[in-house]
């Protein structure tokens, strides 16, 4: 349940810029209005917790045993938090680069 909540808080964090869809008096279609989400571009600011999910990835493919997609993302999550400053992601991502070591 924890989990789903810090989902759906960094999900309205990144998509919080969205318009109110139009009403159903023809005021136009919703794609007109909307961009979708994967053609919107973000910011890096907007992206603050892509270390933090980048490393949960690791570890997800480290559960199961896909030891080289474990080590390419821990590398990626640990390069995004050092640019970005983000001690507590980087700490994160280290442990993760030392129990992919362990194996």
């Amino acid at each position: 349940m924890h989990l789903f909540r810090v989902r759906r808080a960094v999900g309205n964090y990144l998509y919080r810029g969205t318009r109110p869809c139009p009403d159903a008096r023809g005021q136009g279609r919703r794609g007109d209005r909307h961009p979708r989400r994967g053609d919107r571009k973000r910011s890096a600011k907007n992206r603050v917790a892509e270390p933090f999910w980048t490393t949960w990835l690791g570890y997800a493919y480290l559960a199961a045993n896909r030891i080289a997609d474990a080590q390419r993302v821990a590398t990626v999550a640990l390069n995004l938090a050092r640019e970005r400053q983000l001690r507590g992601d980087e700490a994160h991502a280290l442990s993760l680069v030392a129990d992919i070591a362990v194996l």
